[in-house]
């Protein structure tokens, strides 16, 4: 097949080129696609070859998922085991990704500086006043649906960070409680219909990126790198999970189509511009892998 393969469509895609670069071992027919691949599609129906052929193809849907899977540690220096993929896959990448986060954060601190304040400012465009140990929100540009419940709900938020500040200095255990707290309150009010819930929930992610961006900062350039690179593996970790949250999804692997919609779900920037540019997390090879796999 991979002969009749070279003579009948010889031009290989950049799509097949990426997967098997990446480790992905191909079948002949999503290789050189073309012919080939409407011979293998058609060989699958045939009794005991066709077991073979099914057999291969989907080693190559588990290999897709492990280079992806891989992909998403790759900014933690890590990488999973061999032959593991799906809802076991997803609980090792946990696993590492917690462990990397416990490892970057334990020997960070930080202080609650001018720097921090005027990023909570700019990133909520609020204007903040403190009187003594209470923090009051008197106004928005930003966030024009937000009402008074919402205010208040943000405003309780700021006390509560502002307290884990302890002689202004936040450690890295409860920035680490901080920002988990953040990361769901945001998503759960992100995905709320009422407009208000949803720029309260927009609110929120900003309010922790200026921490997190406070944080990276003050800690100098190589901590700042390895807490970014936690930060990153953990979204991507989020689009798999979003993906086998899904009807339908086997429990040992996406389909590059399932992914493809994941990616396109967890898109948070603004008006899902970064997927419409095709630069969100894990699209150019969810795209690679729809491309070739069907």
């Amino acid at each position: 097949i991979s002969k009749a393969g070279q003579i009948v469509a010889p031009k290989i895609s950049a799509a097949a080129k990426q997967l098997k670069e990446a480790g992905v071992r191909l079948t002949p027919g999503q290789y050189f696609g073309g012919a080939t691949k409407a011979f293998e599609q058609a060989a699958r129906q045939v009794p005991l070859s066709g077991q073979m052929v099914r057999e291969r193809a989907d080693e190559a849907m588990m290999d897709f998922n492990r280079v992806v899977m891989d992909q998403v540690l790759e900014p933690i220096g890590k990488t999973v085991k061999p032959g593991v993929t799906g809802r076991e896959g997803l609980k090792l990448m946990d696993d590492a990704i917690s462990e990397a986060y416990d490892e970057a954060i334990a020997p960070l601190s930080v202080v609650f500086s001018e720097g921090l304040e005027r990023k909570i400012r700019d990133a909520l465009d609020l204007t903040v006043e403190r009187a003594g140990d209470k923090t009051f929100i008197s106004g928005s540009e930003k966030f024009l649906d937000l009402g008074p419940t919402e205010i208040a709900a943000l405003e309780r938020r700021l006390k509560m960070m502002m307290r884990r500040f302890e002689n202004g200095v936040m450690d890295g255990n409860a920035f680490k409680k901080l920002d988990s707290e953040l990361r769901k309150a945001a998503s759960q009010y992100k995905g709320a219909p009422d407009p208000a819930k949803k720029q309260l929930g927009e609110a929120f992610s900003a309010l922790r990126k200026a921490v997190f961006d406070e944080m990276a900062e003050q800690s100098g350039p190589e901590a700042a790198a390895r807490l970014r690179g936690v930060d990153f593996a953990f979204r991507q970790k989020k689009i798999l999970e979003r993906g086998f949250e899904k009807a339908g999804a086997d429990d040992q692997y996406l389909t590059p189509a399932q992914l493809y919609r994941a990616v396109g779900q967890s898109d948070k920037s603004l008006k899902g511009s970064a997927f419409a540019r095709g630069e969100a997390p894990l699209q150019k090879i969810a795209a690679a892998g729809k491309e070739v796999f069907g």
